[in-house]
């Protein structure tokens, strides 16, 4: 029977979510479902009574059914999901939860900061586990996922992501280091790193002004017993003039969008920085294109209708890629969606360096296919007021 329930074709919601009132698919209810330590079955744990997810208005629920995370690590990089389903991930413990619910209550986060620390968590959750398809690099995911405001210089933008502000020219490679070792080991939170890069941003832009009004420029080309070499001022103006290019190019990509109605995009208006980046692309074929595109070669309506071509080109690959299930055979793409598939092989699968048989030998595709997981029960709040949850079967 779970085997039958499992198959990620399945769309029924016929299962019911005691802690939110919401009818799911099985696969759904699942990905909700932790795992007991004592036993490895998959256990459904019921928040208590009294607790912050049972005081949430249905005015605040909907405002995080509505606000969106777009993951850039991990089986479900690329995906726009709500920040209320990924509250619900296996990964956010109880204790989590019910923290960022009592916060988000009382004001002290929005609906996309909360959505912004459950990127975070399940990014490092990832990273700690080597659960299937996580990215080598998962706070980079995570930094990737949470964005910020940017009120002044090249930048400038209501919503850019944290880690382009680290990786930029403002932060040098020393600061850069620090801070993500800091909020790599929990030091540093999300809040808090994004202001220290607005204060970076801020007083680096003073300076830049400051400069500008006193009429201060760079010292030209100097004799050989003056100082820096012409060769060293003329390298040290080109890497900044490059840089500018760089950050100028990215700015304008990211400004432009295009649709896309095949694959993981399907159906959205993405940017096109978004797409270049993406699975669709190897880092050789993107920094190729990257390439074209700032040397004039290649203008921006080609380079959209070039990665359009790509999409549906491995898009019409994958679709010939397809798995035995349950009821009937399932594609690739349908494995990605379900979270089955990471970006990574299923960018293999497209361009062939993986074969059919290998990514059939993955855990995480036989452990959906062929239903080596089921949800054995639920965990009930204790009686005894130790706080540790009492086990019950389906059974009972």
């Amino acid at each position: 029977m779970n085997r039958v329930l499992a198959d990620p074709s399945d769309d029924t919601k016929g299962f019911f979510d005691p802690n939110t009132h919401e009818n799911l698919t099985y696969m759904q209810l699942l990905r909700r479902c932790v795992q007991d330590p004592d036993t490895g079955l998959y256990m459904l744990q019921l928040a208590p009574r009294g607790s912050a997810l049972h005081q949430l208005s249905d005015e605040l629920r909907q405002a995080l059914r509505q606000a969106r995370v777009t993951l850039a690590s991990g089986p479900l990089q690329a995906q726009s999901l709500s920040v209320w389903e990924l509250l619900f991930y296996r990964e956010v413990s109880e204790s989590q939860r019910q923290d960022l619910l009592r916060r988000y209550r009382a004001g002290e986060l929005t609906a996309q900061d909360l959505g912004a620390s459950l990127a975070s968590l399940l990014a490092r959750a990832q990273t700690a586990t080597g659960s299937p398809g996580a990215e080598p690099s998962d706070t980079q995911g995570a930094l990737r996922a949470a964005t910020m405001e940017v009120r002044v210089g090249p930048l400038r933008g209501p919503a850019v992501p944290v880690w382009d502000v680290l990786a930029s020219s403002y932060v040098s490679g020393a600061t850069r280091q620090q801070l993500l070792a800091q909020f790599s080991s929990g030091s540093l939170g999300l809040p808090s790193l994004t202001r220290r890069l607005t204060t970076i941003i801020e007083e680096a832009e003073t300076e830049k002004d400051s400069g500008a009004a006193q009429g201060q420029r760079r010292p030209g080309p100097q004799g050989p017993g003056d100082g820096p070499s012409g060769s060293s001022w003329v390298k040290t103006e080109t890497e900044t003039e490059s840089e500018s290019a760089r950050r100028q190019q990215e700015q304008a990509l990211r400004a432009a969008t295009m649709e896309v109605h095949v694959g993981q995009f399907r159906g959205r208006t993405v940017s096109v920085w978004d797409v270049l980046f993406s699975s669709y692309l190897s880092q050789a074929r993107r920094e190729e294109l990257l390439a074209q595109h700032q040397a004039g070669s290649l203008g921006l309506e080609g380079l959209v209708s070039l990665l359009t071509q790509l999409i549906q080109e491995a898009e019409e690959r994958l679709s010939k890629v397809s798995f035995r299930g349950l009821r009937r055979q399932v594609s690739a793409s349908e494995l990605h969606t379900s979270g089955i598939l990471g970006p990574d092989t299923l960018r293999d699968l497209a361009q062939g360096t993986k074969s059919l048989q290998e990514v059939t030998e993955m855990d995480s595709v036989k452990r959906y296919l062929q239903g080596t997981s089921c949800i054995a029960g639920v965990l009930v709040p204790g009686q005894d007021g130790s706080g540790r949850p009492e086990k019950m079967s389906i059974y009972q």
